[in-house]
């Protein structure tokens, strides 16, 4: 990987987790749940309405009669 700050020989550094209950305690990770529950809500709601509509069949009259060239 190319990191220019990590010099060769050096241990590198131990990576934390971000989404612990720590964050989740936050302003911060308060809305980010907040955000994914309007995402999921938004999906179902959108889904929902393409399973319940019904398809129309939509004809022009060029289709009917024959596109005149």
């Amino acid at each position: 990987m190319n990191n220019p700050g990590r010099h060769a020989g050096t241990p590198r550094r131990k990576v934390r987790m971000m989404y612990t209950a720590r964050f989740f305690s936050t302003q911060l990770g308060r809305a980010s749940l907040a955000s994914i529950g309007a995402m999921v809500v938004l999906c179902c709601f959108a889904l929902t309405q393409q399973v319940n509509s019904v398809p129309t069949v939509m004809a022009s009259s060029a289709a009917i009669t024959g596109e005149l060239a």
